[in-house]
């Protein structure tokens, strides 16, 4: 099978999509042939010593201009939806009677086409409607992604993205205080951070007297300082403290040095920042806009809460919980090393992307 990713990814450490798609790459080449074309243009660090990378400007713009057998692959897998490069590209590949599909990674969700609604009710009206209704099947992420996405009637399919298990994992918990953290951009409505905050400023009381911190990592279009100020602004100043972004082992030191890893997204098409944080050992409190509500309460792998009211009651009893931060933790690593090491992932991708395309011949 000669299978071809085609992306708009850029060097960014705080973009799930920039950081996944090199590994689908990668991970997929054990078991197919593969290329990565990036729209981008951005040469790739993670790619600089892989072959079959190819990007846009060098191909003059044009599928054509890619070697053999990438010039007419059986597959062409397209990441995100909202990338102009896209349209003249799947054009092409309908005239060669190529299938595709695409993995919106999220973009698709009702929450998601809410944000810049008007500009993408027109352009999906005029460009992306046909580009999404021509793919052979939509791959999402999680069922959840798939559920919320209902308004895109295509066929589609669950396939998440994988992790890499790390030799270090949690094994010690704070004694006389419990410290939470979250590592991932600082893009409020997106990430749900002002549900966190709301949640911290109703147990505010509790937080000061089980000596309950948060600690939050990131970088983003809502900057630190904005963080910061809507912290003051809820007079949360001594119990969540706002810092700047942490990228590769410092991120894994932040993140094991604290003791519950907390995100309270409104939507994702699945959560990275949480997938390295289980696979370090790492107990999490969840939202189900993250996806993964459910795969944390069937797993015990920690707490679930959506709602500012709901992350209060988590963290007024949070102290009571600290019992199972262990054995959650535990559990958490074993569902990432049982269900969402990449190589697992490589290959059950690369199984079903045949199964299309002998369905489509």
């Amino acid at each position: 099978m000669n299978l071809l990713h085609v992306c708009s990814i850029t060097n960014n450490k705080t973009s799930g999509i920039s950081n996944v798609v090199p590994e689908h790459f990668i991970n997929q080449s054990k078991f197919a042939k593969v290329a990565l074309l990036n729209c981008n243009n951005t040469p790739i660090e993670r790619l600089k010593s892989e072959k079959n990378v190819f990007y846009y400007n060098e191909i003059n713009k044009n599928i054509d201009n890619l070697p053999k057998p990438f010039n007419c692959p059986d597959l062409v897998v397209f990441h995100g939806i909202y990338i102009s490069q896209y349209i003249s590209i799947y054009k092409k590949i309908l005239k060669k009677d190529i299938p595709y599909i695409i993995i919106p990674h999220g973009s698709l969700t009702k929450d998601a086409q809410k944000i810049k609604k008007i500009k993408k009710v027109f352009g999906n009206l005029v460009l992306f409607n046909r580009f999404i209704k021509k793919a052979k099947a939509i791959q999402y992420l999680s069922e959840i992604e798939q559920k919320m996405s209902s308004d895109f009637k295509n066929d589609s399919f669950i396939m998440g993205n994988g992790i890499y298990t790390p030799s270090l994992k949690k094994e010690k918990f704070s004694e006389n205080c419990i410290k939470l953290v979250y590592v991932g951009r600082y893009a409020v409505y997106h990430k749900g951070l002002d549900i966190l905050l709301d949640g911290c400023k109703k147990a505010y009381k509790n937080m000061i007297i089980n000596k309950i911190e948060v600690n939050l990592y990131g970088a983003g279009n809502e900057g630190e300082n904005h963080i910061r100020e809507m912290i003051k602004k809820r007079n949360l100043e001594r119990v969540v403290k706002a810092h700047g972004p942490v990228f590769d082992n410092q991120k894994i030191a932040e993140i094991i040095k604290n003791d519950i890893f907390i995100q309270t997204s409104r939507l994702e098409g699945q959560p990275l920042g949480i997938m390295e944080a289980m696979a370090l050992g790492m107990p999490v409190i969840v939202s189900e806009g993250t996806t993964f509500g459910s795969i944390v309460q069937s797993n015990e792998c920690g707490l679930v809460c959506s709602t500012p009211d709901e992350v209060s009651t988590i963290l007024n009893e949070l102290k009571k919980e600290s019992k199972h931060f262990l054995k959650f933790g535990k559990n958490s690593r074993k569902y990432i090393e049982n269900n969402l090491t990449w190589n697992t992932i490589a290959s059950k991708s690369v199984k079903k992307y045949k199964e299309l395309i002998k369905d489509a011949r």
